[in-house]
């Protein structure tokens, strides 16, 4: 490996001739791969006769059929199981295996994790590339190529492009990315709606309660209150509450509280799916999780609950959303537990939030009733 960082140069290009393969390193999360799309993006205008491949959690393997270019081999990285002693050996060989079975001309980690940057090593090519400051400082020992971001870079939407751009010129970048439609999911997506008799003309708001870290999970009483709020004002509106099934406890305390207008599909959509309902709605309010990344790229009108996590370094950045983030000491503490949430960064200004939501969704169910209007 260089012992030397990768020189920054002013217009952060590096081109490399013949690019035949390339290998994106990035297993999860939803939110993150949705803030690798735009990096993925760049490469794919750069070097436009390059296959792709991906390695991935098995569980967004979904979400990569929504990537800005067709990959064409999925590389499972099963986290869970290379983690225990009993399965590690039958799934360790059949990975590496994988991730040499091409050779690849540019190899490049985004997760910045040290195991995610052994996976990068492996596959024993010499542009293999992450960050100089990666999420886990050991990790930067196995990159041949380690890219100094600017500070400038602040989200991780522009630290990947950053990375990427090492090799390619970030001028030279189409417009804006948004995930493309596919046919497949939306005709389940719409058998979905069908089976719970939930009419989307009638305007429908997507809520998911749920999110990875407990620091995250904002109160189930906040999103049951506000599906009740929106009712009132609303009371053709359906409410579809949704998310992975690890997520049904947070879901479960929302719907008791609820009535028939909020609609249970937690663990009764694919990935897929779900990206198609949230397209068909006309509001999204969640945690800061991947269906607001994914809402928010879509421009779907979003509001999204921030505490622990920065939004200006991972948060929507669509004109269509809005972040509600109680200014405390703490904010942006980066804590998956926090014993004093409830107290601090949990006590949102329910009202405000309300009448944001409210203002949000009246103009989007008007140009329900204008179309229905047009078509009469």
């Amino acid at each position: 490996m260089e012992n030397g960082e990768a020189s920054q140069q002013h217009h952060m290009s590096r081109r490399i001739r013949h690019v035949r393969r390339i290998l994106i390193v990035k297993p999860s999360s939803m939110g993150d791969i949705m803030h690798t799309f735009r990096a993925v993006q760049l490469l794919a205008e750069t070097y436009p006769k390059a296959v792709f491949d991906w390695v991935v959690n098995p569980e967004f393997e979904d979400l990569l059929s929504y990537s800005p270019v067709a990959i064409a081999d999925i590389i499972h990285f099963k986290r869970k199981q290379l983690g225990r002693v009993m399965t590690f050996v039958t799934e360790i060989f059949p990975l590496i295996s994988a991730l040499r079975r091409y050779r690849y001309d540019l190899v490049i980690d985004f997760q910045g994790l040290l195991r995610s940057a052994l996976l990068t090593w492996i596959t024993r090519h010499k542009h293999s590339v992450g960050f100089a400051d990666p999420r886990e400082p050991a990790a930067r020992h196995w990159y041949h190529r380690r890219v100094k971001v600017p500070d400038t870079a602040v989200h991780a939407v522009d630290r990947n492009l950053a990375l990427a751009g090492y090799y390619c010129d970030q001028s030279q970048l189409s417009g804006a990315f948004t995930l493309p439609h596919d046919e497949r999911n939306l005709r389940r997506a719409y058998r979905k709606l069908e089976h719970r008799n939930i009419d989307p003309s009638k305007g429908m708001v997507a809520i998911f309660p749920g999110a990875r870290w407990a620091s995250k999970t904002f109160p189930a009483q906040l999103f049951a209150d506000l599906i009740n709020g929106l009712h009132e004002k609303f009371p053709d509106v359906s409410f579809l509450v949704m998310g992975s099934i690890s997520e049904n406890a947070a879901a479960s305390a929302v719907l008791r509280q609820t009535g028939s207008y909020a609609h249970n599909l937690v663990g009764a959509t694919r990935i897929g799916e779900m990206v198609e309902l949230i397209r068909l709605s006309h509001l999204a309010i969640a945690n800061d999780s991947g269906p607001l990344h994914i809402a928010d790229t879509m421009e779907v009108p979003a509001i999204g609950f921030f505490g622990a996590t920065d939004p200006a370094k991972t948060g929507p950045r669509s004109a269509s959303s809005v972040v509600f983030q109680r200014e405390v000491p703490c904010k942006n503490c980066l804590k998956r537990e926090c014993d004093d949430a409830k107290k601090l960064c949990f006590k949102l200004p329910f009202d405000e939030i309300l009448d944001k939501a409210a203002a949000m969704l009246s103009p989007e169910l008007s140009k329900i009733k204008e179309k229905t209007t047009e078509q009469i």
